[in-house]
């Protein structure tokens, strides 16, 4: 196995009643069908279509998330924040207090999990997503 540090990761937390619906009209996936748990690869585009940022959304019960390596964190932030006037929404980055390590391996996924608190296999499955104490 394999470890590989993913310095340069941005993370976006998004929080409130209307965060899927928000986000829904924001990128290229359907975020509204997105059950919890799940994760998605997504595109976010301004008004002409032009690419923002390219990432994966990641569906928890009381928020949602947006996980970049690389890419213009400060721009897409701007961005969304700019057509929140109603809705029941908040942005913020946390990107400062995260680290994420890439495991690279056929079995990484089995060893990292194995001392993993609730971890069942559904976490195994591609784009899954669980928030772990290891």
């Amino acid at each position: 196995m394999t470890f590989l540090p993913l310095s340069s990761l941005s993370r976006l937390i998004i929080t409130g009643k209307d965060r899927a619906k928000y986000l829904h009209n924001f990128c290229t996936n359907n975020i509204k069908e997105l059950p919890s748990l799940k994760a998605c690869e997504a595109f976010f585009c301004d008004v002409k279509a032009r690419v923002i940022a390219h990432g994966y959304i990641l569906a928890f019960d009381d928020s949602h998330e947006i996980w970049m390596l690389g890419g213009d964190e400060v721009g897409l932030l701007n961005h969304l924040n700019r057509y929140i006037i109603t809705e029941d929404v908040a942005i913020t980055s946390a990107t400062e207090y995260t680290a994420a390590i890439a495991a690279i391996g056929e079995m990484s996924a089995q060893i990292l999990l194995k001392g993993a608190v609730d971890a069942g296999a559904e976490l195994l499955a591609p784009l899954s997503c669980a928030r772990l104490q290891i």
